[in-house]
């Protein structure tokens, strides 16, 4: 049986209409960040409604009324980015979405519409600028994006070193085996925690790695078998990986674009390859890109020390001076 995307129950707008979205602030923890909001006068996001005391008195009502958002027209310079890369994801998504996948395909999870809220926290707060380095990984993770919105998203580094948190719901059909618990999962993604932790011992603060990288999936959905077990997009049934493919060609294209990306490092083979094809397709040559290898526990290879194979694939890519304080880089 062919798996469809359907609604997500967590807002009441449809994919069509989240492209009408407006970002409105949130505040989180004491930052201001932004989240997709309906275009409704009032309407408040269910994590900002998180933050409403018992009694429904909002503790952040005062600080937001000394602070008013700035309206968009005056601040299209800072918000440009992140708001078109928001919109080419939600594009890119709901393109894919509209597919009839075949089996082993039974279940489609989006985490760019049930963790929208995080993600975006993620986008506005790290990638206002462009970016010489983008990170490429292959999909969300069950345990890692899946669960927070954040590629290679690990929970317990997305909340504690990236200083990301908030509302997820849950995605319209879920797998019993599978569940989507948001920052309450207790499973934690080795990929993630090596990703991520190494660019903490490395770069020492979150901004340090995103003053010049960022990271991106090449496709952002989750697939899933009747089984419970992932589905990646290379092992999918033949005509539906074309589709995807030729779908996440063009978005990791116009993404590099938008982000005037100077090198690409695709984290596995088949991102790098994927990515080359992408940009050979788009007659774009002068964009190196590199690979590192997928810190993933499947991987013996990277089970017997990734940090040092990373720091030296890094390293013969001729981009640790991006990542290394020490270097005092102040221009690319």
């Amino acid at each position: 049986m062919a798996a469809h995307w359907l609604p997500n129950s967590c807002s009441p707008a449809t994919v069509d209409s989240m492209q009408s979205m407006q970002f409105s602030p949130l505040i989180v923890s004491g930052k201001r960040t932004q989240c997709f909001e309906d275009s409704v006068p009032g309407k408040r996001s269910r994590a900002h409604e998180s933050l409403v005391s018992p009694t429904g008195h909002d503790p952040h009502a005062g600080a937001m009324m000394a602070n008013p958002a700035p309206n968009y027209a005056d601040t299209q310079l800072l918000l440009s980015i992140p708001h078109q890369l928001l919109n080419l994801e939600m594009s890119q998504a709901r393109q894919l979405q509209q597919l009839d996948y075949s089996p082993p395909v039974s279940f489609i999870y989006n985490p760019l519409e049930y963790a929208v809220e995080t993600h975006s926290q993620f986008v506005y707060r790290y990638c206002t600028t462009t970016k010489p380095v983008l990170f490429v990984g292959m999909n969300p993770g069950p345990f890692g994006m899946a669960q927070t919105g954040v590629p290679f998203g690990e929970v317990n580094m997305v909340r504690d070193w990236l200083g990301i948190y908030g509302y997820v719901g849950k995605p319209p059909r879920e797998h019993p085996n599978r569940p989507i618990t948001g920052f309450g999962c207790h499973r934690s993604e080795v990929s993630g925690q090596r990703f991520w932790g190494f660019f903490q011992d490395l770069c020492k603060t979150p901004d340090n790695f995103f003053r010049y990288a960022f990271v991106q999936n090449y496709c952002p959905l989750v697939f899933v078998k009747d089984s419970g077990k992932n589905v990646t997009p290379n092992d999918l049934p033949l005509a539906n990986r074309k589709q995807v493919q030729d779908i996440c060609d063009r978005s990791i294209v116009d993404m590099i674009r938008l982000l005037q990306v100077k090198v690409v490092i695709g984290l596995g083979r088949f991102s790098e390859e994927r990515v080359k094809a992408a940009l050979q397709s788009a007659g774009i040559y002068n964009i190196p890109v590199g690979f590192l290898m997928h810190p993933s526990p499947i991987n013996p290879v990277a089970n017997r020390g990734w940090n040092a194979i990373a720091m030296q694939q890094l390293s013969q890519m001729d981009v640790l001076r991006y990542f290394m304080p020490q270097y005092g880089m102040t221009m690319y």
